[in-house]
């Protein structure tokens, strides 16, 4: 096709990558100038989430009940928190259930129309939403830096792309992955490696996403056995973190 000479590139998500990154997330705050923040993770990060909050108390609430597919109510108890608290800002811990959760509620908590017809697309988003700060927990959806949150309510599951849901910041630290079982590092990855293919064969394919679609695969094909087979190992782990965001 030759080279492509006319496209738009935007990348508005500011990332923090690197083993270790999550303990700098004190300075991210002061960055971004939040004063108060709820946090989202699953039932399994409690302990951890916990411990961030007793060292940081700009972190004033948790909301820990996510779901795999998650729920809206759980995106509405989030917004309530956040309402509650004062807080400026939801940070979403976990894989992508976690941050499509406080995606959603950071987006509807000055909303005053009922969460559901938001949802349908039947009200609009309101114009003020709360600074999303993601911190994935698994190598795979890339939704740390997307305006896509996917969620369900009751049997209806969807997948909702808009502005309103690009994080501000994304720390993306390698060692959060350590603690994901081999079965879901493959699955992640695997998940990881259809989104890079999907950037390549994409009819709205450019120059600057083609790179980052090449290397991702690439990453993926040379490190996805090992973080499978060697679930501590840290170099792989980091690997497809890296490509994972690439994706």
């Amino acid at each position: 096709t030759g080279f492509m000479n006319n496209f738009v590139y935007a990348q508005p998500v500011k990332i923090w990558f690197g083993p270790g990154k999550v303990k700098e997330l004190g300075s991210v705050l002061d960055e971004l100038g939040v004063e108060k923040a709820v946090l989202v993770c699953g039932h399994h990060f409690l302990p951890q989430a916990q411990e961030m909050m007793a060292a940081d108390q700009r972190l004033c609430a948790d909301f820990s009940e996510v779901e795999p597919n998650p729920q809206l109510s759980g995106a509405i108890k989030t917004a309530e928190l956040s309402r509650e608290n004062h807080a400026d800002a939801v940070i979403g811990i976990g894989g992508g259930s976690s941050i499509d959760t406080a995606k959603f509620a950071a987006a509807i908590t000055f909303s005053e129309e009922d969460p559901a017809a938001v949802y349908h697309g039947e009200k609009p988003f309101p114009g003020k939403r709360l600074t999303i700060i993601a911190v994935p927990t698994t190598a795979g959806t890339g939704s740390e830096v997307t305006q896509v949150s996917v969620m369900s309510y009751g049997k209806e599951k969807r997948t909702i792309n808009n502005p309103v849901f690009m994080p501000r910041a994304a720390i993306v630290d390698p060692e959060m992955t350590l603690s994901v079982p081999p079965r879901t590092a493959m699955n992640t990855g695997l998940d990881a490696l259809a989104h890079a293919l999907e950037g390549y064969w994409s009819v709205n394919h450019q120059p600057i996403s083609d790179l980052m679609a090449i290397e991702a695969v690439k990453t993926i094909l040379s490190n996805l056995e090992t973080a499978w087979k060697e679930p501590d190992n840290l170099e792989a782990r980091t690997a497809m973190a890296y490509a994972s965001l690439l994706g």
